[in-house]
């Protein structure tokens, strides 16, 4: 192989990596912002993916949070689904956004 050619195969293998990490999870902004959606009187501390469904493009996640006026860290699991637009969502099999 030519010595030119390691370089943009190099590039072009990095940016299909870091293309397919964006479009696989969800960034923490998005989690954060569908987070608050669902509870606005809350503040968010941090997030962790503890389970992935690649096929079903879907994650859970354990967010850490603050309930004013207490200083206590709360925790919850939280679903999100990425949809036909690419947009994440939460989901709940107990409302109207069923996590199909």
């Amino acid at each position: 192989m030519k010595k030119w050619l390691v370089f943009p195969i190099l590039v072009l293998l990095l940016a299909s990596l870091f293309l397919y990490w964006q479009f696989n999870y969800p960034s923490d902004e998005t989690i954060r912002r569908e987070f608050l959606e669902q509870h606005p009187n809350v503040e968010f501390v941090s997030t962790e993916m503890i389970f992935d469904w690649e096929p079903k493009r879907m994650a859970t996640y354990s967010v850490r949070y603050k309930e004013p006026p207490s200083n206590e860290i709360l925790l919850d699991e939280f679903t999100i689904k990425q949809h036909w637009d690419f947009r994440w969502r939460w989901c709940n099999s107990q409302t109207e956004r069923k996590c199909k």
